[in-house]
């Protein structure tokens, strides 16, 4: 049904003289239930469908979108396109990619039967299991269980043919907790395929651990620390600057590792792959949105960078190929996108990487803002806990961390060979210890 929606355009567009086009579908269903004192707060759904059309027409680029599937409607679009095109400037790069691919990416598992009734059942177990870990939090504020299950088509002039369909359940719980002179807020959170596979104990762990060690918390003294960064902050920080990778920052001519090719750019020896295919990944994905064929991309090989990320248009411009990095939805223009990191090439265990003293976070806020994805520096508030020898001396909260980026990868000789991942399995790293990095009470 959906692939026949796509179809139809494609020759309602081909009858107005338009034969160099793609067309991409989304639909999605979406249910989000919060739970506040023991009682449903919030019992929301969603449901969402939409079809973009990009024309490319004399060398210039026109996109369109519509919520309503009638011919009437999806006329409109098609002209819109047009006209968008024909005001565009020129684009020698952009084009519609041609293969005779007919791709399919399906979750490896099976669409999820739990009732609603379960669903809200494990909403209301997540603050319901905080109390009864600990009778003295002071509140659960945020307690939420989300599902979404999407479904996506794609169809271009060039007779290339795709679907995918992807589903999940995340959910997160919170301890607030709140004595005379302070107090503490923390969160956990994860994600599944199925609701029964949510680990609803490391969420309730999490929460209450943290926010019972950081309400008396201390603060270091200002100055330089070794930092070893919870899995799940380190990945917030390698995606932060992941522009090093892309392509579409090549030909902007604002990427800051554009020169750098060949050159080590990350210590120890290490190498960084993107593979969307990984056998850990959460989701597994083998065709872009230009439905060009995804492999493992070796970003950077024993230090030394050696790849960028290409859609078709970027990989033009540099006289290459796509790298399978192509990211488009139905309202959104032609980009670039990482998929999954897999960083390797550490020697020590885990205790070896955690031997002396460390500062390891596991809470940062405001970094965002507080990075400059150019020249590479950074700082956003840091929470955690002081460490010796893989032990917990104590709970650290209310400083401040800064350095670069680029030169905390160069710099890096402390790293483990066990991979842990993130809590949204799309980022795999062993531990790693970057040295003498600013911290500031």
């Amino acid at each position: 049904m959906s692939l026949d929606i796509c179809q139809n355009i494609l020759e309602r567009a081909n009858k107005k003289g338009i034969d160099n086009c793609d067309v991409i579908l989304q639909k999605g269903d979406n249910l989000s239930i919060s739970v506040l004192e023991g009682e449903i707060d919030k019992y929301e759904t969603a449901s969402s469908h939409v079809v973009g059309i990009r024309v490319i027409h004399q060398n210039k680029i026109g996109m369109a979108y519509s919520e309503s599937f009638l011919n009437d409607s999806l006329d409109e679009m098609i002209d819109m396109a047009m006209a968008n095109s024909q005001a565009a400037e020129f684009n020698n790069d952009e084009t519609i990619c041609f293969s005779d691919n007919k791709f399919e990416d399906k979750d490896q598992v099976l669409k999820d039967d739990s009732t609603i009734e379960e669903k809200i059942k494990t909403a209301l177990r997540l603050e319901a299991d905080v109390r009864k870990k600990d009778h003295q939090v002071k509140s659960i504020p945020h307690n939420e269980l989300g599902t979404s299950y999407g479904e996506y088509f794609y169809l271009n002039s060039k007779n290339v043919t795709g679907q995918a369909n992807r589903q999940y359940f995340s959910c997160y719980t919170s301890a607030f907790y709140e004595n005379s002179s302070n107090s503490s807020l923390a969160l956990g959170s994860t994600v599944a395929h199925q609701l029964n596979d949510l680990d609803i104990d490391y969420c309730v762990n999490k929460a209450v651990f943290n926010g019972t060690q950081w309400l008396n918390a201390k603060k270091l003294e200002t100055g330089d620390y070794d930092i070893i960064f919870d899995t799940n902050i380190l990945s917030q920080i390698f995606y932060t600057f992941s522009n090093i990778y892309s392509g579409k920052e090549l030909v902007k001519g604002v990427n800051p590792f554009k020169d750098k090719v060949g050159e080590v750019v990350i210590g120890a020896g290490l190498s960084i792959v993107d593979d969307s295919s990984y056998k850990d990944n959460f989701y597994k994905s083998f065709y872009d949105d230009e439905g060009c064929v995804q492999k493992p991309l070796s970003l950077i090989e024993e230090g030394k960078l050696k790849n960028f990320i290409h859609n078709s248009a970027t990989a033009k411009y540099f006289n290459t190929k796509s790298t399978g990095h192509a990211v488009r939805g139905p309202k959104s223009p032609l980009s670039v996108g990482l998929n999954n990191l897999i960083i390797t090439g550490g020697d020590l265990s885990d205790d070896g990487v955690r031997a002396g003293k460390y500062f390891e976070i596991h809470k940062l806020q405001g970094l965002g803002s507080g990075a400059n994805t150019i020249n590479g520096e950074f700082s956003a508030a840091a929470s955690g806990y002081f460490c010796e020898n893989g032990q917990i001396l104590f709970p650290v909260k209310g400083v401040t961390i800064s350095g670069n980026f680029h030169k905390m990868m160069r710099e890096i000789e402390i790293c483990g060979k066990k991979l842990h991942a993130s809590n949204a399995k799309r980022f795999f790293s062993p531990l790693i210890k970057f040295k003498n990095i600013r911290i500031a009470s």
